[in-house]
């Protein structure tokens, strides 16, 4: 009997043991200041460009013993009011519209999948999964094509674009001038968004 007691009293303190290393393994990262996210667009008089001047987001990420991590959760918010564009306020006003904003205000991503066994140095590594966009009330399934890599210790960029089309979000493109000016369907998300440990 003192013999079964003392594996089982190895194996729960194993089992403690096991998981502390874990919890000390993962980190709690936000997405940092200085990131970029633009939409791009065309239409069938010009180019167009707007930028998202207002993002918040977290990561939950394993650093491993081989010096790879694991990317567990990843999740991104984006004000839909604080789209600028440089075309001034119709532009804006016609987007905020399009995008249901009142009703709407936030477009979302997270991942679908963990990256998993991610080199955690200054190359990087190129990365192909699923993610969850949400926009105007409607979420889909897309798939993320960027890199991930490291600038220093305690910081992490992702980036990458991400084609969308407006009409999977029941989104009607916008036009302007009587008309005249159409928006076209199909628009791409750039993204360069660091984040930074917060533990």
């Amino acid at each position: 009997m003192k013999i079964l007691f003392i594996i089982f009293f190895i194996f729960i303190s194993s089992a403690i043991f096991r998981n502390q290393v874990n919890a000390q393994e993962k980190e709690r990262y936000a997405i940092a200041n200085n990131y970029i996210i633009t939409i791009d667009g065309s239409s069938n008089l010009h180019d167009w460009s707007e930028t998202v001047s207002k993002v918040t987001g977290k990561s939950i990420v394993t650093k491993n013993k081989d010096g790879s991590i694991d990317v567990d959760s990843l999740y991104m918010i984006m004000d839909v009011h604080s789209i600028k564009s440089p075309a001034g306020k119709m532009m804006v006003t016609k987007t905020y519209n399009a995008l249901k904003a009142d009703y709407y205000p936030s477009i979302t991503f997270s991942l679908e999948l963990p990256l998993k066994m991610i080199e955690f140095n200054a190359r990087g590594t190129i990365i192909n999964t699923l993610g969850r966009l949400t926009i105007a009330g409607v979420t889909k399934q897309v798939k993320i094509s960027g890199r991930i890599y490291e600038t220093n210790h305690d910081i992490f960029i992702l980036e990458g674009t991400l084609p969308v089309r407006l009409s999977d979000y029941n989104i009607q493109p916008p036009t302007a001038m009587l008309g005249i000016l159409k928006v076209n369907n199909n628009i791409t998300v750039l993204y360069k968004t660091p984040f930074k440990t917060i533990n």
